[in-house]
């Protein structure tokens, strides 16, 4: 299980795959790698239950390596209540063979 902190963006509101950085500085990506984290559909679970897909993506930038949770799929819709500069705490957890994003609300 990893777990990070994530304030809400402009991007994450605005971009269809609202992407959500994983920080390198907060989450050890060798971690994401072993925990097989990186690997599949992620079942994102929001405060209240809401449930949509999304893959861990995987990139290069000028700072190096990072990677971004995007959503997928016929709905990526954004519950209403989640609001800009909102404070998340974001969980990355694999169980049973299946990837999971868990989002609340700080």
């Amino acid at each position: 299980m990893l777990t990070f902190h994530f304030r809400i963006n402009d991007s994450f509101l605005s971009y269809p795959n609202h992407p959500l950085t994983v920080p390198r500085s907060e989450v050890d990506y060798a971690a994401v790698e072993l925990e097989r984290i990186n690997q599949g559909t992620l079942t994102v679970i929001f405060p209240y239950g809401e449930r949509r897909e999304a893959h861990l993506y995987g990139g290069e930038a000028g700072f190096g390596d990072y990677y971004q949770i995007r959503f997928h799929g016929a709905d990526r819709s954004l519950p209403s209540y989640l609001q800009l500069n909102a404070d998340l705490i974001v969980i990355l957890i694999r169980f049973r063979e299946s990837n999971y994003v868990i989002i609340e609300l700080l």
